[in-house]
């Protein structure tokens, strides 16, 4: 990593004397706007390979305020991290800068994380190492490791005590999964592959994407690809499923349609994932697991017991 940095950066400083800027204008101030992408991007390259000599790390935000007047704001340093991580095709985490905690875990599990055993319980929800890529072993007598899209769902079911009622683990990345969480249940998987692993989302496009994540890893940065949940079964909620007259089934928008699209494209995808996106297409609904459980507290339990009963005959 240290020696591709030093590499890059003399490349790229040879376009530079040669005229040759390497990332696109905007239509005004085009020189001076390239020269900033061009600053921020070296002033990235330096503090991630100042981490890589003297073998450091630090937060997101932490490169923000190492130069705040030159990146403007948070979100202006995380897409310079962005471009960095894609021209060495390594995701920041291995470079040494990691985002903030967001994963949850909870349920019968331990694992090994430097000289420390991490004990998780039941009905206490533990956050996942910003650096879980460093967790060595994992153990568990669980039947089943859910995964569940939103973080209001994952607390609802601890309330219900679902942990006590089912030997499980439960884990959720509180919507679009990071880094860390992906490469803990990795990990998981790795260490414990005979546990099933099973994932609830919303019966909408972006549900589904979520889901595709997971199972079939990102495509924004390649190493994220090593990241793959191929065992990973889809529990729904599926809109096909749901009685359309309910409350809780709201319009599709554009943007759920311009999603669907995306979604269809991917040849990864499995045929029923496809099916539910065509159904969603054509009826122009979708449905969010919060408002079909709203009107009863165990309601998300029960439809999640429901399909594990008919999982367990499917498999039979």
């Amino acid at each position: 990593m240290q020696a591709s940095i030093e590499n890059y950066v003399e490349e790229l400083l040879k376009l530079i004397t040669r005229g040759e800027l390497p990332f696109a204008p905007t239509k005004q101030n085009r020189k001076s706007h390239n020269f900033v992408h061009i600053a921020r991007f070296l002033a990235a390259a330096q503090v991630v390979h100042d981490m890589q000599v003297k073998q450091t790390s630090c937060k997101k935000r932490d490169l923000y305020y190492r130069f705040p007047r030159l990146f403007e704001s948070q979100l202006c340093s995380n897409r310079t991290l962005e471009n960095l991580a894609v021209v060495f095709q390594c995701h920041p985490t291995r470079m040494g800068v990691h985002g903030s905690e967001r994963g949850v875990v909870v349920g019968h599990l331990s694992f090994q994380f430097g000289n420390e055993t991490i004990e998780c319980v039941p009905l206490v929800p533990r956050m996942i190492p910003s650096t879980a890529h460093e967790i060595t072993s994992f153990t568990s007598c669980a039947s089943f490791l859910l995964i569940v899209e939103k973080d209001t769902v994952f607390q609802r079911l601890i309330d219900t005590e679902f942990t006590l009622r089912h030997r499980c683990v439960l884990v959720t990345g509180k919507g679009y999964p990071c880094f860390a969480t992906r490469s803990f249940l990795f990990k998981f998987h790795a260490c414990l592959p005979s546990i099933p692993l099973l994932i609830l989302t919303d019966a909408n496009p972006h549900g589904l994407e979520i889901a595709s994540v997971y199972k079939f890893g990102s495509s924004i940065e390649g190493e994220e690809r090593i990241f793959q949940l191929p065992a990973l079964t889809w529990l729904g909620l599926k809109l096909s499923e749901v009685d359309l007259t309910s409350r809780a089934v709201l319009e599709m928008t554009a943007t759920d349609r311009a999603k669907i699209s995306t979604l269809q494209k991917c040849p990864l995808l499995p045929f029923d994932w496809k099916q539910e996106l065509e159904f969603m297409e054509k009826c122009g609904k979708k449905c969010d697991i919060e408002y079909l459980s709203s009107e009863n507290p165990t309601g998300i339990r029960e439809l999640i017991e429901d399909k594990l009963v008919l999982l367990r005959c499917s498999q039979l």
